[in-house]
């Protein structure tokens, strides 16, 4: 997006730790915590004048005129850090910025901590730490729950509470009666269903900060926040207990409420043949054994655009996963196919590639402009751009085989085909399936004689698979 020159801006929480470090030892694998923090970074500006309050807890107060304020509960700080994101052969740089959860000098208890009492006299400091603490923390218990949607919330809020500060600080004298501006100056992309409580907390700023009505507030957000579904899977699609998101966000919990009772009055008002699907669709399961907040449904409803990365995924979002949806919002759905930084994943990693690619097309601008490999193909049957080729390939996978066996002690063929998927452990990333097909095609080769074996391709399978001891097994 820098290279692009597009004015955007990437919003995270600055984690102390990441999933784990691997170490493979001669029992299996060993994880260690993995401190993101333990080394200075020069790229990291901290912002102490781009502080926000952050509340969690407390309870939803109704003044006489009817408007509703959330009070009470316990309030941290998102305190700025901005790393800048330079642009290849630009003068752009656009900045990366990632909230670190505090607490104030108020919030410790000097008197506590002096007579004694030092885990008393600064919890709220101490849950502070907590939010970014550790990148997905365990989700098993009730209190890891709570910790990764303080997290989704955390993320959510700062981060619009800062696009809106800028927005307003660019229109000082304006922003009053003009907030239907606002989705022509603020695009708000959701990947997954993690940001999801933007679309609440978006419509809480608007109406108990700013004074916005209902229907102001929701043509807003609607034209702001746009989702992007990468998988279809169950654990993509999060389901929040109605009764943790009531405890820690009750107004968002009003505000998703309202939702969703306006969107089924809507379908049952102007989609009479859709009566009997409506349960499915609902932003709220009420199942009265586990009450839960829908996020996808959530998303769907709420975005004006809803996008797949790939076409077979997009197909599916629009056959399968939200079918009913989309005949009620046919022009929402659309793909946008995930590709690479051809900079990062091409240039720098094959630099011995790269050089071959720039020299038959002449010039080096695929490298920001990947339609310009089109340029390639009138060479498909030149045998010296074939030679060049087969030799940039060999000599990658010659520097892979000494890795390896500097690392494992074991050779490889670098001639040989290099099978590899590196993926994390788990059922739908199918390594199981994988080795059994390595188990397969060793049976096979078994089985033929001398001379059939002479014709198969050697092949080199290589599994190379962190295993989270959080993931539970089927």
């Amino acid at each position: 997006m820098a290279t692009l020159n597009l004015p955007s801006w990437g919003y995270g929480l600055r984690y102390r730790y990441g999933l784990f470090k691997q170490r493979i030892a001669k029992e299996g694998q060993e994880e260690i915590a993995e401190d993101w923090l333990d080394k200075f970074s020069p790229w990291e500006i901290v912002r102490h004048d781009v502080v926000y309050p952050i509340r969690f807890f407390g309870h939803v107060e109704i003044s006489p005129d009817g408007r509703r304020k959330w009070a009470a509960g316990e309030v941290l700080n998102a305190l700025a850090y901005d790393v800048p994101i330079p642009g290849y052969k630009t003068k752009n740089a656009i900045s990366l910025r990632l909230w670190d959860a505090k607490a104030t000098a108020a919030d410790f208890n000097l008197f506590q901590f002096n007579d004694g009492q030092y885990e008393s006299a600064a919890q709220l400091h101490s849950r502070a730490q907590q939010i970014c603490a550790v990148l997905y923390p365990g989700d098993a218990t009730e209190e890891g729950k709570l910790l990764r949607l303080k997290q989704q919330y955390f993320l959510c809020s700062a981060s619009l509470q800062d696009i809106i500060f800028r927005f307003k600080e660019r229109k000082p004298d304006r922003v009053s009666g003009k907030w239907s501006e606002f989705p022509s100056k603020v695009a708000v992309q959701m990947n997954d269903t993690h940001p999801t409580l933007a679309i609440p907390e978006l419509m809480r700023l608007l109406m108990d900060e700013e004074g916005l009505g209902w229907d102001e507030a929701w043509d807003v957000t609607n034209k702001t926040v746009a989702y992007t579904n990468h998988t279809v899977l169950p654990e993509a699609l999060e389901k929040w207990s109605q009764a943790v998101m009531r405890k820690l966000l009750p107004r968002h919990m009003e505000i998703i409420e309202e939702i969703d009772k306006r969107f089924r009055e809507m379908v049952i008002s102007t989609r009479k043949d859709m009566e009997g699907k409506i349960e499915s669709m609902r932003v709220l399961d009420n199942n009265p054994q586990k009450p839960v907040v829908r996020m996808a449904n959530l998303c769907v409803v709420a975005a004006h655009t809803v996008n797949g990365v790939a076409e077979l995924h997009s197909n599916i979002l629009k056959e399968e996963l939200f079918a009913d949806y989309l005949s009620i919002w046919p022009k929402k759905f659309q793909n946008k196919t995930n590709g690479i930084t051809p900079r990062r994943w091409l240039r720098f990693c094959n630099p011995e590639l790269s050089e071959i690619v720039t020299k038959w097309l002449k010039t080096d601008k695929w490298t920001s402009n990947l339609d310009l490999l089109t340029g390639l193909r009138k060479f498909a049957d030149d045998e010296k751009l074939h030679a060049e080729w087969a030799a940039a390939k060999l000599a990658s996978k010659k520097r892979l085989a000494k890795h390896v066996l500097d690392v494992t002690g074991v050779t490889i063929d670098p001639n040989s085909l290099f099978d590899i998927q590196i993926k994390r452990i788990h059922e739908y990333k199918r390594q199981l399936l994988n080795i059994l097909g390595a188990v397969y095609r060793y049976k096979k080769l078994k089985e033929m004689s001398a001379e059939e074996r002479q014709k198969v391709t050697p092949r080199t399978v290589m599994n190379v698979n962190p295993a989270m001891a959080l993931v539970d097994w089927c």
